[in-house]
């Protein structure tokens, strides 16, 4: 399970969120009127980006190894067409390849320093690594050379050697800088971004002109020129061109781009840089990537500037600004149209929402869940939930990977800040419509809803508490009958899932039948009809409940002997303690105990309305009423609780004084010592008073208590102290006076009708 107990906590608990995973929310009526929120990096994949030339065809971050490597063998390449010897040659790229390794570790070297100094406490200045033991290369090619020294300069922070270097290989003829114009443009262009940002510009945009022309690029460097581009301009505070070249990246399969467009937002955000969000409200790039940030989820949307705004000392917040400003610029682009009506609602502006909704496709989904959750508010419940349902088939039940988003739907999550688990959107479109549809008494309805958007916890609720037995019995033999046509493959079965997946994906049909005809056969056990759990039930369960069924009527029988019926009860209690969780468990017991709920909540008739602040889908009378009818005594449905009933039914027909009825008392006492000791308590005097003289019966009078007993059945004696008297068991020189027995008539009728377990 993923979203815990929706219908039963939605809008009606208190804060339980450390035991329940996925808590979407603890106050009330939030859940059902809080909004989805966009994962950024989706929302970028479907972006309309500019046509690019150059993109990158693997590795987008080519690091000192794969220069390297292309290093090396493009100076092979290089040295293939030299007039030398071949061995000459051979000895010139050796040389050079040993020097460019010892140059690699040096710049790997510095790398690690410059990271040091974001860590250094700044009480001692770090100094910078120098080079040690390497020999510039002067038997190779000039641009090779050239580009080594400018390489050594660059990383002994020589900046103004390193830019010599490099713009002497631009100066040398073409045919002898084939290999090296590319990289010497790329690096002036990185040396020039911090102090002259048009001078940096003009080399990464020489980088693609030499390309194009036809010099070598092995290591993608034009395709890496768009980032950069974006990253110079950002530095200068020019948003709108820094949003321009990182849309260049994104289309160039620059995979840092979308990391790059968030920190271009999250600059903006800065209380000193928010001026500029108006300005951007009629640039139509900025437009989709600013709205994309502000619905996305981990956004820095809530961030304020101090200024003159009002008498506090405080602005408008960013998202203030940033709709206002779309609003002034009159944008009518339809497919933005959508993202800002979330906008809108996300950030409380439900009139302004409702404006942008009109501008949107009427036929999308988003559009239609958002319009339902406007009536909701409005306490329209049942336009809301009519809407609701026409539209909740259009959600995806589960996420097609692979696949880049190709609408705003398939790009949104529930709003759960507290885990971050990607739940598919359409489950929470279920949940929500399963409670509307129980708010106006549409129990069959809901159930249905809460299935098929997997929500197991929830639909046992309605099953169990809400509906009638009869009620239950009719919609699964309407909607899941023994024999179905239907698919069951219409979605994945949750063994196909990877482990990651495999709890927050939605029940195939074959899981929701296997469920629910599974909880139906439970229920009818409850109320002790084993036939037709039998009839609901399969495999094992199916031939426990023909032997309960046969165990039951021989017990309930009177023309049969009364050890017989003894028999019978007992070996019923015995299966009943054995395999009676998935024989008699109800479902909300099993998910409460895995989230470790205190068990008396169980049986809680106001588990919808605990500390609720629910007001527009708060439960009805009815509902309440329904809850009350069909709550088990308390207890009762734990399978120890059900198989020591059992055990008193043949305790009461077995003779008194007897090992056997000493061992079923003392058995179906032990089985609910520790769960209701007042309970256990009748088992015991029954015991200490028909049983007196066996050995159980005396030990645990002796104790006080039930006596711990071995594998085998043999009584384990503690040294007991009463009244001074130590005794050690059968065999001790001091017993305390006996007390007199209360001999259990034998004309006592037994409780044949399942004592406290009556739910129907």
């Amino acid at each position: 399970m993923v979203l815990s107990l929706t219908v039963m906590t939605a809008r009606a608990r208190a804060c339980w969120g450390g035991y329940f995973p996925q808590c979407y929310t603890c106050e009330g009526d939030t859940y059902m009127l809080a909004a989805p929120m966009a994962m950024f990096e989706a929302e970028v994949e479907r972006f309309p980006l500019p046509k690019v030339r150059f993109h990158f065809r693997g590795n987008t971050n080519s690091g000192p190894e794969e220069a390297w490597l292309a290093d090396c063998g493009e100076l092979r390449a290089a040295m293939a067409k030299d007039s030398r010897s071949p061995e000459e040659k051979g000895s010139v790229i050796e040389d050079y390849e040993a020097e460019r390794k010892l140059l690699m570790a040096y710049a790997t070297s510095i790398q690690d320093w410059k990271e040091s100094l974001l860590y250094a406490s700044g009480e001692k200045e770090i100094a910078r690594p120098q080079p040690s033991g390497i020999i510039l290369p002067t038997r190779l090619p000039s641009e090779f050379v050239k580009y080594f020294a400018g390489s050594l300069a660059w990383n002994m922070g020589r900046t103004n050697g390193a830019r010599q270097e490099f713009e002497a290989i631009l100066e040398l003829p073409e045919k002898e800088r084939h290999y090296r114009s590319t990289w010497a443009a790329y690096m002036l262009g990185k040396s020039w971004m911090r102090e002259d940002a048009e001078r940096a510009l003009g080399y990464f945009k020489q980088v693609r002109v030499l390309v194009e022309t036809g010099f070598a690029d092995s290591i993608e460097l034009a395709a890496s020129t768009y980032g950069w581009e974006g990253y110079t301009e950002l530095h200068r505070q020019h948003f709108a061109q820094a949003i321009e070249h990182y849309l260049e990246a994104l289309a160039a399969n620059d995979g840092s781009a979308g990391i790059s467009l968030r920190m271009t937002v999250a600059s903006m955000l800065k209380p000193e840089n928010m001026h500029h969000l108006a300005g951007l409200a009629a640039f139509r790039p900025a437009q989709r990537v600013i709205t994309a940030h502000l619905i996305s989820r981990f956004s820095s949307w809530r961030i304020e500037e101090r200024g003159e705004g009002d008498e506090a000392g405080h602005g408008a917040p960013a998202a203030a600004i940033w709709l206002d400003a779309l609003e002034a610029a009159d944008v009518h682009d339809v497919e933005l149209a959508e993202e800002m009506a979330l906008a809108c609602y996300q950030n409380g502006r439900m009139e302004t929402a409702q404006k942008w909704l009109g501008r949107a496709p009427a036929r999308s989904a988003v559009v239609q869940w958002l319009q339902a959750k406007l009536f909701l508010r409005a306490g329209k419940v049942d336009q809301a939930a009519r809407l609701l349902a026409a539209v909740a088939g259009y959600f995806p039940l589960n996420r097609t990977e692979g696949m880049p988003p190709a609408k705003l739907i398939e790009t949104l999550v529930p709003d759960d800040n507290s885990t971050g688990l990607r739940v598919p959107l359409a489950r929470q479109v279920f949940s929500e419509l399963g409670v509307l549809q129980l708010t106006r008494r549409e129990y069959s309805e809901a159930l249905k809803t809460l299935l098929v958007g997997g929500w197991p916890t929830d639909a046992a609720y309605v099953a169990e508490r809400v509906l009638s037995l009869e009620e239950l019995a009719a919609f699964v033999n309407q909607n899941f009958p023994a024999v179905d046509d239907e698919s069951d493959q219409a979605i994945p079965s949750k063994t196909q899932l990877e482990e990651k997946d495999r709890d927050h994906a939605a029940m195939t049909r074959a899981e929701q039948k296997k469920w629910i005809r599974s909880s139906l056969a439970r229920r009818y056990a409850r109320s002790f009809n084993f036939l037709a759990a039998f009839e609901y039930g399969e495999g094992q369960e199916q031939a426990d409940y023909r032997q309960l069924n046969r165990w039951w009527e021989t017990g309930r029988d009177e023309s049969n002997r009364p050890e017989e019926r003894a028999a019978a009860f007992w070996n019923a209690a015995k299966l009943t303690e054995q395999r009676g969780e998935s024989l008699f468990g109800t479902d909300i017991r099993k998910y409460w105990s895995e989230w470790r709920i205190m068990h008396h909540l169980e049986s809680d008739s106001l588990i919808r309305q605990v500390l609720g602040t629910n007001t527009t889908v708060c439960p009805s009378a009815d509902e309440m009423r329904r809850v009350a009818e069909n709550a088990p005594g308390s207890n009762s449905s734990s399978r120890r609780f059900i198989a020591a009933d059992l055990a008193w039914n043949a305790a009461v027909l077995m003779p008194n004084g007897t090992d056997e009825t000493a061992r079923v008392l003392h058995t179906g006492g032990t089985w609910i010592k520790y769960l209701d000791p007042k309970r256990a308590d009748i088992f015991y005097k029954a015991l200490v008073r028909r049983c007196r003289k066996t050995e159980l019966g005396h030990t645990s009078d002796l104790k006080r208590w039930f006596v711990q007993v071995g594998e085998k059945g043999q009584v384990e004696y503690p040294v007991i102290r009463r009244n001074r008297v130590v005794v050690a068991g059968p065999g001790s020189e001091t017993l305390p006076e006996p007390v007199e027995p209360v001999e259990v008539p034998q004309s006592h009728e037994p409780q044949v009708e399942a004592p406290q377990i009556g739910e129907q």
